[in-house]
């Protein structure tokens, strides 16, 4: 039977076994915006992650974000970073500012990239999961071939 949408159908499909959704990777597909600060976050936390086991608090990973948004020089945003001799629209903070943190974080914890756990002074601290630092890995790895191609 042919359905209009194919729900009906493909709703048995995960009762086969058969793979279906990676959440973990969710933060690649996305929209276009989103996605560039998905990535941004998850490219600090396992920067991080390979200095330290013990994860970044939120106060930390904002303070990191700040500083690569300052080295590279653009948005987070998806739009093109600011070329050599141009100045960027507005301070580090100004950019960060529209970074939605505390929603891409719940978002990254939901979906399994992260963990989440109460710091010491009950803040919130993050660490990448073990799936999503491999995977993460893989993506930087793609993305460094595509730049040399």
């Amino acid at each position: 039977m042919d359905h209009a949408d194919g729900d009906e159908e493909a709703s048995s499909w995960p009762l086969a076994g058969l793979p279906g959704e990676l959440a973990v990777a969710s933060y690649l597909t996305a929209p276009a915006g989103a996605a560039a600060q998905y990535r941004l976050i998850v490219d600090t936390l396992l920067d991080e992650q390979a200095r330290s086991l013990t994860g970044v608090s939120r106060a930390g990973l904002e303070a990191l974000l700040r500083r690569r948004l300052d080295q590279l020089g653009g948005p987070p945003d998806g739009r093109s970073p600011v070329r050599p001799g141009e100045q960027p629209d507005g301070p580090p903070l100004d950019r960060l500012g529209d970074l939605p943190l505390d929603s891409r974080l719940d978002r990254l914890v939901g979906w399994g990239v992260a963990v989440r756990w109460p710091g010491p002074a009950g803040d919130p601290w993050y660490q990448l999961t073990a799936a999503a630092a491999q995977l993460h890995r893989s993506v930087r790895r793609l993305g460094a071939g595509r730049a040399r191609a």
